[in-house]
């Protein structure tokens, strides 16, 4: 007996149903509506990649990433820009990047030397991604033990840090506004204030 698993595209309006894929997960649609982002085998050198269905010309997009993508992927508010994080296959080496819709050109933001986890969220005005970047990971458990916010133009990828705190595990980074957003602090006390952070100068 064999187990199959498959995303499927289901119209409420009309009922009709596209297969997107017959190996695949974590789809995604874009704010507008046009694109949807999912995660499909590809090979034992590249076991997960992400794949992007553009709904209004039926093609799908395989972006350039190069590695194994994980779950965390998030669309910009203008539907132009998909951040994932991508771990460089056989290595530790973790990227955060950006994939250009509907071009599916990619761009790399950040490299870290070892396994970790981004936490990102994308501006109102899909300019610019507030990234937690891990500082330090635990070799034992692979647990981020300091990570610090920056802030990262996209697709440029300039970058501003806007905490050094070494004490501290910044974490969920949500914007508010296109000037402010808001950062959990995780201190060793065990408690996970949120804090309002005003970027007036600061951005990159």
């Amino acid at each position: 007996m064999s187990r199959t698993a498959a995303d499927i595209l289901f119209d409420t309006l009309s009922g009709d149903t596209t297969l997107v894929t017959t190996f695949g997960s974590l789809a995604r649609f874009s704010p507008d509506g046009r694109y949807v982002s999912y995660t499909s085998g590809k090979s034992t050198d590249e076991p997960w990649i992400v794949l992007i269905l553009d709904r209004k010309t039926g093609k799908t997009i395989e972006p350039a990433l190069g590695g194994c993508v994980t779950s965390y992927q998030k669309w910009s508010p203008d539907s132009r820009w998909i951040a994932v994080q991508s771990t460089i296959c056989k290595t530790p080496m973790t990227r955060l990047m950006i994939v250009n819709l509907p071009s599916g050109k990619t761009y790399t933001l950040d490299t870290l030397a070892v396994f970790g986890q981004y936490e990102f969220s994308w501006s109102p005005n899909s300019n610019a991604l507030a990234v937690i970047r891990p500082e330090a990971v635990s070799r034992h458990t692979e647990a981020t033990t300091v990570a610090d916010l920056w802030i990262v133009s996209v697709p440029g990828g300039t970058r501003c840090r806007l905490s050094l705190t070494p004490s501290i595990l910044e974490s969920e980074p949500e914007w508010v506004t296109e000037r402010s957003l808001l950062v959990s602090h995780a201190s060793d006390s065990g408690d996970s204030p949120r804090f309002l952070i005003q970027l007036s100068g600061a951005s990159p």
